[in-house]
């Protein structure tokens, strides 16, 4: 298995020429209200797709697959599962919550990893940085179909220069109330003892809380639009697929032809649905009573399957996502002060506290797209979201510390 692994890399980055013959014209970028710019279309070159073809085939083949769809050899141990490229939809953009990333954004992903998960940092020359991230970009009709937002921009911190305690003290507030703030204790859990809740409140809303909800101090479950590693499908007979198992919740299927979402159609028109087949009775044998738990496809997608023999179908739950602790998780997209990382122009520097608190402005800024996390920029004012971003660091900087403990067991005073 090694050496047909290490002969398809060589294979694919070595040898001439590659896929395409064509170039691809991707949309018009927008502005960030959704209008289009004219001319300011990109063209990817049919030399740079086959370059980042290799690239890919290289480096990112064994998790993403060949396809770009999440199943590579590798993705079924991984949590969570590589991302899959041909759905054109991404965590991280730079820009907004849901849209398509900028290329900073991909390339800062690239360079750096994401911290805490199998995506691993990857130290290309600038050349096969650029074209790998324009064979992405080739993966998914979404990039043909919409246009690419404004880079969010970090603005200047208000905050240097004045005490550092302040600036906490405001996030501490935005974080636990939602009146004139953001509320994230919603979803992420408290991180203060019941009397400071407390105050936080009646400051916010002149009054004191008649009481405090249950599982204050531990995250709760949110749902997504990612879809679990574990796989559903055990065979595929037409256009039919069989799966192991009926799905705990039907509604919640992620099904993909071809790493494209399929969407459900209760109408059987186009889409997928869930049947449940008889099974055939077979001379001699004892067959189960239980009807094969069944997905059927319509329309165009059943005419992909019979047309490609070698057609790919997933299907699986939608994941549903836990927020980070900010005490005890590691934050993707942070790394731990004194890193070596790549910077935004490729040169190797150390982690210092204004990084940190500029990459936690982007994540909370433009939200995490496909997950429950909202972006806060345009929302929060600029004082509040540098404020949030000084709390979050704050707690995040405990991480792995005596204190982190402390400050948790100070929970149940």
């Amino acid at each position: 298995m090694r050496a047909w692994l290490f002969t398809s890399w060589v294979f694919f980055a070595c040898a001439e020429g590659g896929p395409f013959t064509q170039p691809i014209a991707l949309h018009d970028k927008v502005d960030a209200e959704g209008n289009e710019l004219k001319g300011t279309r990109e063209t990817l070159s049919v030399e740079q797709l086959n370059e980042g073809h290799g690239v890919f085939m290289r480096y990112c083949y064994a998790c993403h697959g060949e396809k770009g769809d999440g199943h590579g050899p590798s993705s079924l141990a991984m949590r969570p599962p590589p991302r899959n490229f041909a759905l054109g939809q991404f965590k991280f953009t730079g820009s907004g919550y849901g849209d398509l990333p900028v290329d900073s954004a991909l390339k800062r992903t690239i360079r750096r990893g994401l911290h805490g998960t199998p995506m691993a940092a990857w130290d290309l020359p600038p050349r096969q940085l650029d074209a790998v991230v324009a064979y992405i970009k080739s993966l998914s009709a979404r990039w043909k179909e919409e246009g690419v937002k404004p880079e969010l921009q970090v603005t200047a911190d208000p905050w240097v220069g004045k005490p550092k305690d302040e600036a906490v003290a405001m996030g501490r507030r935005v974080f636990h109330v939602a009146v004139g703030g953001a509320g994230c204790s919603g979803c992420h859990a408290s991180f203060e003892p019941k009397a400071v809740l407390e105050k936080l409140h009646e400051a916010a809303t002149g009054k004191k809380p008649e009481s405090f909800p249950e599982g204050r101090y531990e995250t709760s479950l949110k749902s997504s639009s990612y879809a679990s590693a574990e796989a559903l499908v055990r065979r595929v007979s037409g256009c039919d697929a069989q799966l192991w198992e009926k799905p705990v919740d039907v509604d919640a299927l992620n099904v993909q032809v071809n790493g494209q979402l399929v969407d459900r159609d209760t109408a059987h028109k186009n889409g997928w649905d869930f049947v449940e087949v008889p099974r055939v009775p077979v001379a001699g044998v004892q067959v189960p009573a239980a009807p094969l738990p069944t997905l059927r496809f319509f329309g165009a997608a059943c005419e992909v399957l019979t047309k490609d023999s070698e057609a790919s179908i997933t299907a699986a739950q939608t994941l549903k996502l836990s927020p980070p602790s900010f005490l005890f998780h590691r934050l993707k997209t942070v790394w731990p002060l004194g890193t070596w990382v790549k910077d935004e122009a490729g040169r190797r520097v150390e982690y210092t506290e204004a990084m940190q608190r500029e990459d936690l402005y982007r994540t909370i800024g433009a939200g995490i797209g496909g997950a429950a996390m909202p972006g806060w920029k345009g929302v929060l004012e600029e004082e509040q979201l540098w404020a949030l971003v000084y709390y979050v660091q704050f707690l995040a900087q405990k991480r792995g510390t005596p204190e982190a403990l402390n400050v948790r067991a100070s929970m149940n005073e």
